[in-house]
């Protein structure tokens, strides 16, 4: 059979796990794309558990127990060269797994976790999650050892800390070891009184998910995480944004911001970046709120700061994405517009690009009808932020583009 690989591959990565089997079995060459799908990410959990410290367990994962992933990977150790993606979930101190009488205790995870996880050598992205009960310091040394040891692979460019208790010094070996850190409700152990040894580090990109008030402590010191980019994704508390943009104003380069529609925030005071170069706002909408849109008031405030505290920015990228587009949910849905919120001086700035998102429910959906609907929508949203940015829209700085993302794809942005 005289197919392309990359070919073979792309095919591979289009089918749904229940598929990969059959289509492995249809040639010898299918045998290692299909194994290297299936096996792409794995999530290594005790049945039952919802340690994900508000992350959303994600379908894109394959499902493993402690004890299936150590009996899978030591009968077939080629199949752990595949696995790119690789979640830890450590259990609590006592957890029930449904359909089982027998308590499972973390101690009994913990053996085949540790034989499995020096098998994975090719990691990308890691997470390791918990409860915030879970600290850190207490989980046994070989355990410790075996996930440090994935943390140091060259091959790893993204770590995510999900609901752990976790020192200062363990977030500073991170620093030195990726170029990508997540946190999500994350207790940080005496936050306010420990320093990273490794501060004169610079992290490349950190993403703040589900703040903590330890959190908070932690990155508010002036040097105690120097970053170059910065993500708030869905922050509740303004006051949280403000005390954490005082510690990184020196080095950050690039910010971005994702909330929601309908969710309030404090007031933002931007501090002095003058090392921002690059803004980014993603904002997510519902059709559910009517016919009318505006920016979200964090939005508006953040670019009136501008010309006073972000004096070599060079561009901003706006984001919004519209959910659950049907016209059967409009009354007077032909008349949606986006609200103004008056002209914005941006002072020096020279471009900013808009970009509308829809989220496509039906992926097959290519009614005249959602066609009609989507070009309304955009020409609007167009027209809008010309109004309420002229002076960039007359001398050619504004610019503009629409994008459909197809449900299944959304949790990869």
């Amino acid at each position: 059979m005289n197919i392309p690989q990359e070919i073979v591959e792309a095919i591979a990565d289009e089918l749904e796990y229940s598929s990969l089997y059959a289509f492995s079995l249809a040639s010898i060459h299918f045998v290692h794309p299909s194994q290297a799908r299936i096996f792409r990410s794995l999530q290594i959990r005790v049945e039952g558990s919802s340690n994900d410290g508000g992350r959303t367990l994600s379908t894109d994962y394959r499902h493993m127990s402690p004890w299936q992933a150590d009996r899978v990977f030591s009968s077939s150790p080629h199949l752990a060269s595949y696995v790119r993606r690789l979640w830890v979930d450590i259990p609590p101190p006592k957890h029930y797994p449904r359909m089982m009488r027998d308590l499972v205790r973390p101690m009994y995870c913990y053996p085949p976790l540790q034989i499995v996880l020096p098998t994975f050598s090719g990691i990308r992205e890691l997470v390791i999650s918990g409860p915030s009960s879970q600290r850190w310091a207490v989980l046994p040394q070989a355990l410790k050892d075996a996930i440090q040891a994935i943390m140091l692979l060259s091959s790893l460019n993204e770590l995510h800390f999900s609901g752990l208790s976790i020192p200062p010094a363990l977030i500073g070996f991170v620093v030195a070891s990726v170029s990508a850190l997540t946190l999500s409700y994350v207790v940080v152990e005496n936050a306010e009184l420990q320093s990273l040894p490794t501060a004169a580090q610079v992290l490349r990109i950190l993403t703040l998910r589900n703040i903590s008030d330890s959190m908070v402590t932690f990155l508010a010191k002036p040097g105690a995480l120097s970053v170059q980019h910065l993500s708030f994704m869905y922050p509740v508390m303004g006051d949280h944004i403000n005390k954490i943009l005082q510690g990184s104003a020196d080095t950050l380069t690039q910010l971005r911001f994702g909330v929601e529609h309908m969710r309030l925030l404090g007031d933002v005071q931007v501090p002095y970046l003058h090392e921002l170069r690059v803004l980014e706002l993603d904002s997510e909408l519902s059709v559910t709120l009517g016919p009318y849109y505006c920016l979200p008031r964090l939005f508006v405030s953040i670019l009136t700061q501008i010309p006073r505290a972000m004096p070599h920015l060079d561009r901003v990228l706006l984001r919004a994405t519209i959910s659950e587009l049907r016209a059967s949910m409009w009354s007077g849905g032909e008349d949606a517009r986006w609200e103004d919120s008056g002209p914005l001086d941006l002072g020096h700035l020279g471009v900013v690009h808009a970009q509308l998102r829809f989220i496509d429910y039906l992926p097959f959906d290519f009614s005249e009808a959602t066609r009609e609907l989507r070009e309304k929508m955009y020409g609007r949203f167009v027209r809008s932020m010309g109004e309420q940015l002229p002076a960039l829209r007359d001398n050619g700085g504004l610019s503009f583009s629409q994008l459909v993302i197809p449900l299944y794809t959304q949790s990869k942005l």
